[in-house]
């Protein structure tokens, strides 16, 4: 027994095709269903004892009478698939004769168009960090005034490092976190060029302590 195998369609499909692989799943569906019968035929010879290098069986009129109820119900359900099999080709043949009298001639598939390559590295040529370039901020707050890349289409990627991470720590889309008192300096380098800012991380101002009694 052979098994059923699709052909290749390596450039697309077109109407033809579409149809012929309807006809050829039709055509893997009839294989199927011959091989049950064959498989039901061999089971009769088998149990009647007839089957050519099995061994001799002496089946009861009961047992003989359950397998025939068996192949016969087999025997419907191939007759009801083959009843959808034929419907199924004359709709296809159907739609096949009147697509080839409607005279509509339907347009070859287009090749494939590769990927087009990586866009090229278009170098920055200046970059600055928005704001003063030393600025002074009190512990605990955060600070990201961003920066300025020129030419504004270019695909290097900001890298921001902070001199001190301890005092000021910075994530890479430029936001300051202001950790302790002291001095960092900030650099954010674009491809070959960089500019820098200076934080100075403030104490926060005491706060008064409130009076509290009576006076004489």
């Amino acid at each position: 027994m052979s098994m059923p195998r699709f052909p290749d369609v390596p450039e697309g499909f077109t109407f033809d095709k579409s149809i012929y692989q309807i006809l050829t799943s039709i055509a893997m569906e009839e294989l199927g269903l011959s091989h049950v019968l064959n498989a039901e035929g061999e089971k009769l010879q088998y149990i009647l004892g007839t089957l050519e290098g099995a061994k001799k069986t002496h089946p009861t009129i009961d047992e003989v009478l359950e397998v025939n109820e068996s192949v016969k119900g087999m025997l419907q359900q191939v007759a009801f698939n083959q009843m959808f099999l034929s419907a199924k080709m004359s709709e296809a043949l159907r739609a096949f004769l009147q697509y080839k009298k409607s005279g509509y001639k339907e347009e070859p598939p287009k090749p494939s168009v590769p990927p087009e390559p990586p866009n090229e590295r278009i170098p920055a040529t200046h970059v600055r960090i928005r704001g003063e370039s030393e600025v002074e901020f009190v512990i605990g707050t955060k600070y990201g005034p961003g920066c300025v890349v020129t030419p504004a289409n270019s695909t290097d990627i900001p890298v921001w490092v902070s001199s001190d991470p301890a005092i000021v720590s910075v994530v890479q889309d430029g936001m300051m976190y202001l950790n302790k008192v002291g001095t960092a300096t900030i650099t954010v380098t674009v491809g070959d060029v960089s500019a820098s800012v200076k934080i100075n991380v403030a104490p926060r101002p005491s706060v008064p302590e409130r009076q509290t009694g009576t006076t004489q």
